[in-house]
């Protein structure tokens, strides 16, 4: 079940390594900052909803907002004569479902406190460890679209013309197989003889005897 989570700001902060002794202009905002880009790239978008982290407001003027959003993350600062576990202590108290909520602190006396509620805490040093950890995705594999191998009817091919605007007369039709094909004739003896250069016997008579012909016509001239 999804839960809510209170953060101890300066607490993680230092966890985190990023607390000095002594801190200079614009020093300590600029380490906030870089700790929360590292909640908001971690997080999952469900969980940042879900997370207000609580910090001290020393270097934050009397008159500016005491709450803003970082990437939807709800920052809060301690008001005037407060510190965060008094805020922290607060938002326990109040939160309607203590059973659904998780203060990340090291600090003893807000672990006590959000155990009074039967609620729960981990120590800043134990979020971060599980924070870093690798989040795993679910990889769906894509599943290969079953195709039909039955050749369409008559009246379904129509219906596909139809749908792009063609006649139903225009179906392409079915190729004949080589096994169908008519044979092509076979050549006559005297077609093949022509082909081959030479003429049939009937013809070679009649040329002789024209040739025989025309030798006695010369001879009986001389």
């Amino acid at each position: 079940m999804p839960v809510d989570l209170i953060i101890d700001g300066y607490n993680l902060l230092h966890s985190a390594g990023l607390a000095r002794a002594t801190y200079g202009p614009g020093d300590l905002q600029r380490a906030r900052h870089r700790l929360l880009i590292r909640l908001t790239s971690r997080l999952t978008p469900d969980e940042i909803l879900r997370t207000v982290v609580v910090f001290d407001a020393a270097d934050v003027a009397a008159g500016d907002e005491r709450e803003e959003q970082f990437r939807k993350l709800r920052v809060v600062y301690s008001p005037p004569g407060q510190e965060a576990d008094d805020v922290i202590e607060e938002l326990i108290a109040r939160h309607a479902a203590p059973k659904q909520l998780m203060v990340v602190s090291s600090d003893n006396r807000l672990i006590r406190a959000i155990r009074r509620r039967k609620g729960i805490s981990s120590t800043s040093e134990a979020f971060l460890d599980e924070l870093d950890k690798p989040r795993r995705h679910v990889v769906v594999p894509e599943v290969e679209p079953e195709i039909d191998p039955s050749p369409l009817d008559a009246e379904a091919v129509d219906a596909w013309l139809k749908e792009f605007g063609m006649a139903p007369d225009t179906r392409v039709q079915s190729i004949p197989s080589h096994t169908s094909a008519p044979k092509p004739e076979e050549p006559s003896p005297v077609d093949a003889d022509r082909d081959k250069g030479c003429l049939p016997a009937t013809d070679e008579s009649s040329l002789l005897a024209e040739l025989e012909e025309e030798l006695r016509r010369c001879l009986d001239e001389n």
